[in-house]
């Protein structure tokens, strides 16, 4: 996304006016207190800005009644503030709240249409938490995220959303098998294919873990393509033979861990 010169300047005016005024006095301002200083400017602005974006995003006036998920209709009760946990820390946003008489249920329009949930993490800083909680361990990802983001995030905000995403890999992977097993689809796929696919290389190792009281093996696999290594003695001649390791090496490398059985890893093939 890029913005206008003209856009560009009047921020940052209004931004060099502010920090200025934030620093006002003090002598021999160092870098990287200037770096911090803005960052958290940037944090706050962000905050209130999307705050403004998210209550602009319903009408001024709100419509009398909307459907209910029970079949009648909800009536408009009134503006109720929120607040989510996004990547700028907290924000806050008003939108209409209304109540079905039948089944006495609160319906918030703006929160279904946008995919929010008040008192929880923004889909945004959910996709980095997670990130962020299978690097290392929920503990230090909380430190991380606060030295990066600015914002305080508990370790089992951290837990709860990297464990989420771990189960949508687990229905994605669930997917995979299942066409992986279904011979049309395959063969739809042979068809439909232009060119032939590069030769992928698969190993695994596996090693005993302690694991909830227990001693699990732990399987890691790694699938990767090969290349020719330059100069080599062999590849200067074979630069085509594939068996030949000894002249080739590996690049695009992606690991896999699972504590599953060795012969489920065949049906990932």
């Amino acid at each position: 996304m890029k913005f206008s010169t003209e856009f560009m300047h009047q921020i940052s005016q209004l931004f060099v006016a502010e920090l200025k005024a934030q620093l006002k006095g003090q002598e021999d301002v160092q870098i990287a207190q200037l770096e911090a200083t803005m960052r958290e400017m940037l944090c706050q602005i962000g905050a209130h800005c999307m705050g403004e974006y998210l209550t602009g995003q319903e009408d001024r006036y709100p419509v009398a009644t909307v459907p209910c998920t029970c079949g009648g209709k909800a009536e408009y009760i009134c503006r109720r503030e929120a607040k989510i946990l996004s990547v700028f820390d907290w924000v806050s946003y008003r939108r209409a709240y209304y109540i079905c008489r039948c089944c006495h249920k609160g319906q918030r329009p703006l929160d279904q249409k946008l995919g929010l949930k008040p008192g929880q993490v923004s889909a945004g800083l959910a996709e980095l938490l997670g990130i962020a909680g299978i690097q290392t361990s929920f503990g230090e990802a909380s430190q991380l995220v606060k030295r990066f983001l600015l914002i305080e995030v508990s370790e089992n905000t951290i837990r709860k959303e990297s464990q989420r995403y771990g189960q949508l890999q687990v229905d994605r992977e669930a997917e995979w098998i299942v066409e992986s097993q279904d011979l049309e689809n395959l063969q739809q796929r042979q068809r439909v294919a232009q060119e032939h696919p590069e030769r992928l290389y698969g190993s695994m190792d596996g090693a005993h873990v302690p694991l909830k009281d227990e001693w699990n093996e732990l399987k890691t696999g790694c699938w990767y393509q090969v290349e020719a290594i330059p100069d080599h003695p062999v590849s200067a001649h074979r630069r085509r033979e594939v068996g030949e390791m000894g002249a080739l090496r590996a690049k695009h490398m992606s690991y896999y861990c699972d504590l599953k059985k060795a012969a489920e890893f065949g049906k990932l093939m």
